[in-house]
């Protein structure tokens, strides 16, 4: 589960030593943490479907009577939470990495005719100002 998917059940619970900010999308899945033994601290149902982040700011004003275990996870949670979401802003923010790529010029005249030529053809197509006269 990513940190910007929705889910619709939140809590703590604690199996083996480890205590986790769990989530899920169904009952289903809280029925199967209960099966496998994990101690719930607290589980609660959102009242709709909100990211990760949202949801343990959700949990901290809603919970009745949290245990300090309880308080303790999800607080750690949502620095957790918050901090890739501003990390996930300031990389959208960001202007994208162009690639630089050299641009050619037209080839330089090979022999003294053709370079010749280009200065004849350069001299009738612009003209000369009169700063550029001064400075001769």
């Amino acid at each position: 589960m990513n940190s910007n998917d929705m889910v619709k059940y939140a809590g703590v619970t604690t199996i083996n030593g480890a205590t986790k900010m769990r989530f899920a999308n169904s009952i289903e899945r809280v029925k199967a943490l209960i099966k496998e033994q994990h101690q719930i601290h607290c589980m609660e149902e959102l009242p709709r479907s909100m990211e990760k982040l949202e949801a343990c700011s959700w949990l901290l004003e809603n919970l009745k009577e949290p245990t300090a275990v309880a308080l303790m996870t999800i607080e750690e949670a949502h620095e957790k939470y918050l901090t890739w979401s501003k990390r996930k802003e300031s990389k959208s923010s960001q202007t994208p990495k162009v690639k630089a790529t050299r641009t050619t010029s037209a080839p330089q005249p090979q022999t003294a005719e053709e370079r010749l030529a280009e200065l004849r053809t350069r001299a009738v197509t612009e003209p000369v100002t009169e700063s550029e006269t001064e400075s001769k």
